[in-house]
Protein backbone atom coordinates (compact mmCIF):
# COMPACT_ATOMS: atom_id res chain seq x y z
CA UNK A 1 0.00 0.00 0.00
CA UNK A 2 2.80 2.39 0.92
CA UNK A 3 4.54 1.70 -2.39
CA UNK A 4 1.34 2.49 -4.22
CA UNK A 5 0.89 5.77 -2.36
CA UNK A 6 4.50 6.67 -3.01
CA UNK A 7 4.13 6.02 -6.73
CA UNK A 8 0.97 8.13 -6.96
CA UNK A 9 2.43 11.01 -4.95
CA UNK A 10 5.79 10.96 -6.69
CA UNK A 11 4.02 10.80 -10.03
CA UNK A 12 2.23 14.04 -9.14
CA UNK A 13 5.59 15.55 -8.14
CA UNK A 14 7.13 14.44 -11.45
CA UNK A 15 4.34 16.23 -13.29
CA UNK A 16 5.16 19.37 -11.34
CA UNK A 17 8.81 19.01 -12.25
CA UNK A 18 7.90 18.93 -15.93
CA UNK A 19 5.64 21.96 -15.59
CA UNK A 20 7.99 24.08 -13.52
CA UNK A 21 9.75 26.96 -15.19
CA UNK A 22 13.54 26.89 -15.44
CA UNK A 23 15.81 29.61 -14.12
CA UNK A 24 15.07 32.20 -11.49
CA UNK A 25 11.52 32.25 -10.12
CA UNK A 26 9.23 34.99 -11.37
CA UNK A 27 6.32 36.62 -9.65
CA UNK A 28 2.88 35.52 -10.80
CA UNK A 29 0.49 38.40 -10.40
CA UNK A 30 -3.06 37.28 -9.89
CA UNK A 31 -4.50 40.69 -10.55
CA UNK A 32 -6.62 43.25 -8.78
CA UNK A 33 -10.15 42.52 -7.70
CA UNK A 34 -12.38 45.50 -8.39
CA UNK A 35 -13.99 47.14 -5.38
CA UNK A 36 -17.77 47.23 -5.64
CA UNK A 37 -18.47 49.89 -3.02
CA UNK A 38 -16.94 52.89 -1.29
CA UNK A 39 -16.80 50.87 1.90
CA UNK A 40 -14.64 48.23 0.23
CA UNK A 41 -12.37 50.90 -1.24
CA UNK A 42 -11.63 52.00 2.31
CA UNK A 43 -10.49 48.48 3.25
CA UNK A 44 -7.35 48.24 5.38
CA UNK A 45 -4.05 48.89 3.62
CA UNK A 46 -2.70 45.52 4.78
CA UNK A 47 -4.67 43.90 1.94
CA UNK A 48 -3.43 46.27 -0.74
CA UNK A 49 -0.67 43.97 -2.05
CA UNK A 50 -0.39 40.47 -0.59
CA UNK A 51 2.63 38.28 -1.36
CA UNK A 52 2.40 34.52 -0.83
CA UNK A 53 5.90 33.09 -0.32
CA UNK A 54 6.59 29.41 0.21
CA UNK A 55 7.08 25.86 -0.99
CA UNK A 56 4.80 23.08 -2.29
CA UNK A 57 1.88 23.76 0.09
CA UNK A 58 1.79 27.40 -1.03
CA UNK A 59 2.12 26.21 -4.63
CA UNK A 60 -0.97 24.00 -4.22
CA UNK A 61 0.69 20.59 -4.64
CA UNK A 62 -2.48 18.65 -3.74
CA UNK A 63 -5.13 21.36 -3.45
CA UNK A 64 -6.04 21.21 -7.14
CA UNK A 65 -6.81 17.50 -7.35
CA UNK A 66 -10.51 18.13 -6.74
CA UNK A 67 -10.86 20.79 -9.42
CA UNK A 68 -8.57 19.47 -12.11
CA UNK A 69 -6.55 22.69 -12.19
CA UNK A 70 -3.56 23.96 -10.24
CA UNK A 71 -4.73 25.80 -7.10
CA UNK A 72 -2.07 27.70 -5.21
CA UNK A 73 -2.73 29.49 -1.94
CA UNK A 74 -2.50 32.75 -3.91
CA UNK A 75 -5.20 31.64 -6.37
CA UNK A 76 -7.50 30.57 -3.54
CA UNK A 77 -6.92 33.88 -1.75
CA UNK A 78 -7.60 35.78 -4.98
CA UNK A 79 -11.03 34.14 -5.22
CA UNK A 80 -11.81 34.77 -1.55
CA UNK A 81 -10.79 38.44 -1.80
CA UNK A 82 -12.46 38.91 -5.17
CA UNK A 83 -14.70 41.78 -4.03
CA UNK A 84 -11.91 43.72 -2.34
CA UNK A 85 -9.41 46.18 -3.76
CA UNK A 86 -6.50 43.78 -3.33
CA UNK A 87 -3.66 42.30 -5.37
CA UNK A 88 -2.39 38.79 -4.65
CA UNK A 89 1.09 37.88 -5.84
CA UNK A 90 2.38 34.29 -6.00
CA UNK A 91 6.01 33.66 -5.05
CA UNK A 92 5.73 29.94 -4.33
CA UNK A 93 7.98 27.21 -5.69
CA UNK A 94 7.05 23.48 -5.59
CA UNK A 95 10.78 22.67 -5.96
CA UNK A 96 11.76 24.74 -2.91
CA UNK A 97 12.97 21.55 -1.17
CA UNK A 98 15.77 21.01 -3.71
CA UNK A 99 17.75 24.01 -2.43
CA UNK A 100 15.96 25.92 0.37
CA UNK A 101 18.78 28.41 0.98
CA UNK A 102 19.16 29.46 -2.65
CA UNK A 103 15.49 29.31 -3.62
CA UNK A 104 14.34 30.95 -0.39
CA UNK A 105 16.68 33.88 -0.93
CA UNK A 106 15.62 34.26 -4.58
CA UNK A 107 11.90 34.21 -3.75
CA UNK A 108 12.28 36.76 -0.97
CA UNK A 109 14.32 39.12 -3.15
CA UNK A 110 11.73 39.06 -5.93
CA UNK A 111 8.84 39.36 -3.47
CA UNK A 112 10.56 42.35 -1.84
CA UNK A 113 10.69 44.10 -5.21
CA UNK A 114 6.91 43.81 -5.46
CA UNK A 115 6.58 46.09 -2.41
CA UNK A 116 4.06 43.91 -0.52
CA UNK A 117 1.81 45.27 2.20
CA UNK A 118 1.48 41.79 3.70
CA UNK A 119 3.28 38.44 3.41
CA UNK A 120 1.72 35.00 3.91
CA UNK A 121 4.42 32.36 4.44
CA UNK A 122 2.64 29.21 5.60
CA UNK A 123 5.37 26.74 4.63
CA UNK A 124 8.33 29.00 3.84
CA UNK A 125 10.32 27.83 6.88
CA UNK A 126 9.54 24.11 6.48
CA UNK A 127 12.54 23.09 4.36
CA UNK A 128 14.96 25.16 6.39
CA UNK A 129 14.27 22.71 9.21
CA UNK A 130 13.48 19.54 7.24
CA UNK A 131 15.77 17.85 4.72
CA UNK A 132 19.09 16.00 4.98
CA UNK A 133 21.72 17.67 7.16
CA UNK A 134 25.23 16.82 8.34
CA UNK A 135 24.16 17.01 11.97
CA UNK A 136 20.95 17.77 13.87
CA UNK A 137 22.35 21.09 15.12
CA UNK A 138 22.56 22.31 11.53
CA UNK A 139 18.76 22.56 11.41
CA UNK A 140 18.81 25.48 13.85
CA UNK A 141 21.37 27.47 11.86
CA UNK A 142 19.39 26.85 8.66
CA UNK A 143 16.19 28.00 10.33
CA UNK A 144 17.90 31.19 11.50
CA UNK A 145 18.74 31.89 7.85
CA UNK A 146 15.07 31.44 6.95
CA UNK A 147 13.97 33.82 9.69
CA UNK A 148 16.55 36.40 8.66
CA UNK A 149 15.15 36.28 5.12
CA UNK A 150 11.64 36.96 6.43
CA UNK A 151 13.05 39.87 8.43
CA UNK A 152 13.75 41.62 5.13
CA UNK A 153 10.04 42.25 4.70
CA UNK A 154 9.06 45.56 6.25
CA UNK A 155 5.38 44.66 6.48
CA UNK A 156 2.99 42.32 8.25
CA UNK A 157 4.07 38.67 8.07
CA UNK A 158 1.77 35.71 8.76
CA UNK A 159 4.22 32.81 9.15
CA UNK A 160 3.58 29.11 9.71
CA UNK A 161 5.57 27.23 12.33
CA UNK A 162 6.92 23.66 11.95
CA UNK A 163 4.55 20.67 12.17
CA UNK A 164 5.68 17.12 12.94
CA UNK A 165 5.18 15.37 9.59
CA UNK A 166 6.88 12.09 10.55
CA UNK A 167 3.74 10.21 9.47
CA UNK A 168 4.91 10.79 5.87
CA UNK A 169 8.19 8.90 6.36
CA UNK A 170 8.42 6.21 3.70
CA UNK A 171 5.85 7.99 1.52
CA UNK A 172 7.18 11.47 0.74
CA UNK A 173 9.87 11.92 3.39
CA UNK A 174 12.94 9.91 4.35
CA UNK A 175 13.65 9.32 8.04
CA UNK A 176 16.91 11.28 7.70
CA UNK A 177 15.10 14.37 6.48
CA UNK A 178 12.76 14.65 9.49
CA UNK A 179 13.93 16.55 12.59
CA UNK A 180 13.83 14.76 15.93
CA UNK A 181 10.87 15.63 18.13
CA UNK A 182 13.05 17.50 20.63
CA UNK A 183 14.65 19.42 17.75
CA UNK A 184 11.24 20.44 16.39
CA UNK A 185 10.22 21.67 19.82
CA UNK A 186 13.37 23.78 20.06
CA UNK A 187 12.97 25.14 16.53
CA UNK A 188 9.34 26.13 17.11
CA UNK A 189 10.36 27.94 20.29
CA UNK A 190 12.88 29.85 18.19
CA UNK A 191 10.15 30.85 15.69
CA UNK A 192 7.78 32.02 18.42
CA UNK A 193 10.53 34.02 20.17
CA UNK A 194 11.42 35.62 16.84
CA UNK A 195 7.78 36.64 16.30
CA UNK A 196 7.46 38.02 19.82
CA UNK A 197 10.41 40.35 19.19
CA UNK A 198 8.94 41.51 15.90
CA UNK A 199 6.35 44.30 15.67
CA UNK A 200 4.77 42.86 12.53
CA UNK A 201 5.17 39.05 12.59
CA UNK A 202 2.41 36.64 13.60
CA UNK A 203 2.77 32.85 13.88
CA UNK A 204 0.20 30.51 12.33
CA UNK A 205 -0.02 27.41 14.54
CA UNK A 206 0.44 24.71 11.90
CA UNK A 207 2.22 22.50 14.43
CA UNK A 208 -0.76 22.64 16.81
CA UNK A 209 -3.19 21.89 13.98
CA UNK A 210 -1.28 18.78 12.88
CA UNK A 211 -0.75 17.58 16.45
CA UNK A 212 -4.47 17.80 17.26
CA UNK A 213 -5.51 16.03 14.08
CA UNK A 214 -2.94 13.26 14.51
CA UNK A 215 -4.35 12.52 17.97
CA UNK A 216 -7.79 12.05 16.41
CA UNK A 217 -9.20 15.32 17.71
CA UNK A 218 -11.59 17.42 15.64
CA UNK A 219 -10.28 20.92 15.04
CA UNK A 220 -12.73 23.83 14.97
CA UNK A 221 -11.89 26.63 12.55
CA UNK A 222 -14.69 29.11 12.01
CA UNK A 223 -17.86 27.01 11.86
CA UNK A 224 -15.97 24.05 10.34
CA UNK A 225 -15.13 20.96 12.37
CA UNK A 226 -12.19 19.21 10.67
CA UNK A 227 -10.55 15.81 11.06
CA UNK A 228 -7.34 14.35 9.65
CA UNK A 229 -8.98 12.80 6.58
CA UNK A 230 -10.53 16.18 5.71
CA UNK A 231 -7.27 18.08 5.88
CA UNK A 232 -4.50 15.86 4.47
CA UNK A 233 -3.86 14.26 1.09
CA UNK A 234 -2.97 10.54 0.78
CA UNK A 235 0.75 11.37 0.98
CA UNK A 236 0.21 12.46 4.61
CA UNK A 237 2.27 15.57 3.94
CA UNK A 238 0.31 18.00 1.77
CA UNK A 239 -3.11 19.46 2.60
CA UNK A 240 -6.22 18.87 0.52
CA UNK A 241 -8.21 21.80 -0.86
CA UNK A 242 -10.16 21.93 2.42
CA UNK A 243 -6.93 21.64 4.40
CA UNK A 244 -5.34 24.45 2.41
CA UNK A 245 -8.40 26.60 3.06
CA UNK A 246 -8.08 25.78 6.77
CA UNK A 247 -4.46 26.96 6.83
CA UNK A 248 -5.40 30.08 4.91
CA UNK A 249 -8.23 30.80 7.36
CA UNK A 250 -5.72 30.63 10.21
CA UNK A 251 -3.37 32.98 8.35
CA UNK A 252 -6.21 35.42 7.70
CA UNK A 253 -7.09 35.30 11.40
CA UNK A 254 -3.58 36.54 12.19
CA UNK A 255 -3.87 39.30 9.59
CA UNK A 256 -7.15 40.20 11.27
CA UNK A 257 -5.17 41.49 14.25
CA UNK A 258 -4.26 44.41 11.95
CA UNK A 259 -7.42 44.42 9.84
CA UNK A 260 -10.46 43.62 12.05
CA UNK A 261 -12.85 43.80 9.07
CA UNK A 262 -11.43 40.49 7.84
CA UNK A 263 -12.83 38.63 10.83
CA UNK A 264 -16.37 39.69 9.96
CA UNK A 265 -16.54 37.76 6.68
CA UNK A 266 -17.87 34.21 6.92
CA UNK A 267 -16.09 33.08 3.77
CA UNK A 268 -12.77 34.51 4.94
CA UNK A 269 -12.81 32.70 8.26
CA UNK A 270 -14.54 29.41 7.43
CA UNK A 271 -12.64 26.71 5.47
CA UNK A 272 -15.72 24.89 4.17
CA UNK A 273 -17.23 28.14 2.93
CA UNK A 274 -13.96 28.84 1.11
CA UNK A 275 -13.95 25.38 -0.47
CA UNK A 276 -17.57 25.68 -1.63
CA UNK A 277 -16.77 29.04 -3.20
CA UNK A 278 -13.69 27.67 -5.00
CA UNK A 279 -15.52 24.59 -6.32
CA UNK A 280 -18.49 26.66 -7.50
CA UNK A 281 -16.29 29.08 -9.41
CA UNK A 282 -14.24 26.21 -10.83
CA UNK A 283 -17.43 24.65 -12.18
CA UNK A 284 -18.46 27.99 -13.68
CA UNK A 285 -15.10 28.36 -15.43
CA UNK A 286 -15.30 24.78 -16.75
CA UNK A 287 -18.80 25.44 -18.10
CA UNK A 288 -17.74 28.67 -19.81
CA UNK A 289 -14.79 26.89 -21.38
CA UNK A 290 -17.04 24.06 -22.60
CA UNK A 291 -19.62 26.49 -24.00
CA UNK A 292 -16.93 28.43 -25.87
CA UNK A 293 -16.16 25.43 -28.09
Amino acid sequence: MKRSLAVNSLGFLFALLLCSCCGEPKSKSLGFASASSKKQKKDCSVLRRIAVVGASVSAGFAAGTETGRFLSVAKILQEVLRERDSAVLDFSDPLFFTDPLKKGKALVEIAQNSNPSCVIALDFLFWFAYGRVKCEEERESRLEVGLSLLDRFDCLKSVGDLPDMSQSIGIMLSAESVPRKETLKRLNSLIHRWAEKSKDARVVGVAHLVDCLRKGKALQIGSSSLKWKDVFFIDKLHPTLLGTCALLALAIEKIGDFCPALKNGTTLTDPRAMKILILRRSEQKAKLKKDSF
